[in-house]
């Protein structure tokens, strides 16, 4: 059980790449939704994040350890929070990208309360300061389509 939390906390390894694992991360669940229609229905969307949400607790909390309560090389976290960032939004090019970064914006930034999340103990603390930095990214992207709609 070891090595599947493992392989599941790193996302196939994808962690272990030397410089910015967590954008590396974030990037294999962007590439991943490339690979998907264009809409999402909503129930087996919800039921499946719900489902990647316990599997990625349960994989970080596997994979954290005391003296590293947030490992670099867990980026599931970083793929639940993408998992936020485009919920119930079109998977367009222009959607994604904006989803990518400003994901990573808020994930890197940790506007309150995102670093209270970290807080929480194991993997709650690893994965839920990224829902949140996803909850951010998903508002944000909302606000900016809305405003262009409205005013462009």
């Amino acid at each position: 059980m070891k090595k599947l939390s493992q392989l599941i906390a790193t996302v196939c390894f994808v962690g272990y790449v030397p410089v910015a694992p967590g954008t590396a991360g974030s990037l294999v669940a962007t590439l991943a939704f490339i690979l998907m229609p264009t809409y999402l229905p909503h129930v087996p969307f919800t039921i499946g994040s719900f489902a990647l949400f316990l599997l990625a607790v349960w994989a970080a909390d596997r994979s954290a350890g005391v003296a590293r309560p947030d490992p670099s090389e867990v980026v599931i976290d970083e793929v639940m929070g993408m998992v936020v960032a485009i919920a119930y939004l079109p998977l367009t090019p222009l959607v994604l990208i904006g989803s990518f970064a400003l994901f990573r914006v808020f994930d890197i930034a940790k506007p309150f309360p995102v670093r209270q999340f970290e807080k929480l103990p194991g993997g709650w603390g690893i994965v839920m300061d990224d829902v949140i930095a996803g909850v951010y990214a998903n508002a944000a992207l909302r606000a900016g389509m809305f405003l262009w709609e409205r005013y462009f």
